[in-house]
């Protein structure tokens, strides 16, 4: 439960750095992870998760709100790398639907999920200050609660584990650790 409320008090957080102007989300990534999570949760809820599914229903819900918010606070959203993210992304969901099978569903919304997030991958890189960390901060410690509350490895674990490196790659890019790591190779 902890990490439910955890996951809902996130989008709550992101929308206020976003009203004051903190946070720019990338409006494609927005629409294509509520998309994916979407997937997810039906995915989920068709094998008979217990764990994951709860948390993958509180993403779906929370990113539809996060992509309306991103028509009118956020950047991009039809650029090439937009398109090109888009075609993947609906590749990937019409695997699912070719399929049928819960466990491939879900792989292919995972892959739809983080191909979503390239543009967002992208913007953090080139503008760092583009994103405020607390998001990604609640989000993380919702995901690894919930990763322990599944517990032994299963299904279950392949939502929560991606949405986990996705999160840990943004911190990165908003810190720009990549740079401090570069500049003492280089150096």
């Amino acid at each position: 439960m902890v990490s439910i409320v955890l996951a809902l008090i996130a989008p709550a957080v992101y929308a206020l750095s976003m009203i004051h102007g903190v946070s720019k989300p990338a409006r494609m990534t927005r629409f294509i992870v509520w998309l994916a999570a979407t997937i997810s949760f039906v995915s989920l809820w068709a094998e008979g998760s217990q764990g994951a599914v709860w948390i993958a229903g509180v993403f779906a819900v929370r990113n539809a709100f996060l992509f309306i918010m991103s028509f009118r606070y956020g950047i991009g959203g039809w650029t090439s790398v937009d398109k090109a993210c888009l075609l993947l992304a609906i590749i990937g969901l019409v695997g699912w639907q070719i399929f049928g099978d819960p466990l491939i569903a879900l792989i292919f919304a995972i892959f739809a999920d983080f191909v979503g997030f390239i543009p967002a991958f992208i913007k953090t890189y080139k503008l760092p200050k583009s994103e405020g960390p607390w998001f990604y901060y609640i989000e993380t410690v919702a995901v690894i609660l919930n990763i322990i509350f599944i517990g032994a490895w299963s299904v279950d674990l392949l939502f929560p584990g991606y949405i986990l490196l996705s999160n840990i790659v943004l911190l990165g890019l908003i810190y720009k650790i990549h740079q401090t790591v570069f500049t003492k190779i280089h150096t």
